[in-house]
């Protein structure tokens, strides 16, 4: 007898029948948890949720799910560009997500619900401790030297952490990321670099 591997259980082909009504006890053994190699010869990936191999560059984490703007072939080679980010990247970094997932992603679809992807992770947290500092250090140093052509600045109603979250707009810095920042001794920051 063939077997359905599901997450909550084994269970016998002759429970299941496709959408069509027709048996699965003709199909070959398969598990819905696999995830599937993708093949951008046969299929077009493009409005698809794919799943990120092992974590590469600052953008693209393990076993988190992406959506695919675009699929395209340049100089021979299959390339992805991912929602939310700028580079494109190999096919070979991606597989398909499993059956149990596409079924999951359509099923909160049909909710109204939004499937949360890599790509809506804040830019700012892929940086290192050392390259999150820099970060801060350039948009508080943009931020002074503005300070800086203002007359009368004492007179002037100023957030700095508004302002710095503009400053700070393509990285995607928030309040959160700002004030630790500022309260700290700058001798313990500058002990970072060091």
């Amino acid at each position: 007898d063939k077997y359905i591997n599901l997450s909550i259980g084994r269970y016998s082909v002759s429970n299941f029948s496709l959408l069509d009504g027709s048996p699965l006890s003709n199909l070959p053994e398969f598990n819905l948890e696999q995830s599937i190699t993708i093949d951008p010869k046969t299929k077009n990936y493009t409005g698809q949720f794919i799943k990120c191999r092992y974590s590469h560059s600052k953008f693209l984490k393990k076993d988190e799910i992406y959506y695919v703007e675009k699929q395209s072939l340049e100089k021979g080679e299959y390339k992805f560009k991912i929602r939310g980010i700028k580079l494109k990247y190999k096919v070979y970094n991606f597989v398909e997500i499993s059956i149990a997932e596409q079924r999951l992603i359509k099923l909160k679809n049909l909710k109204g619900e939004t499937t949360k992807t890599g790509d809506q992770t804040r830019k700012f947290l892929l940086y290192t401790e050392k390259e999150k500092l820099s970060i801060l250090f350039e948009v508080l140093s943009s931020v002074i030297l503005d300070f800086s052509k203002i007359d009368n600045f004492e007179n002037t109603n100023v957030n700095i952490f508004d302002i710095m979250i503009k400053k700070g707009v393509k990285y995607a810095i928030i309040k959160e990321d700002i004030e630790p920042f500022l309260k700290e001794n700058i001798n313990n920051l500058m002990k970072v670099f060091l």
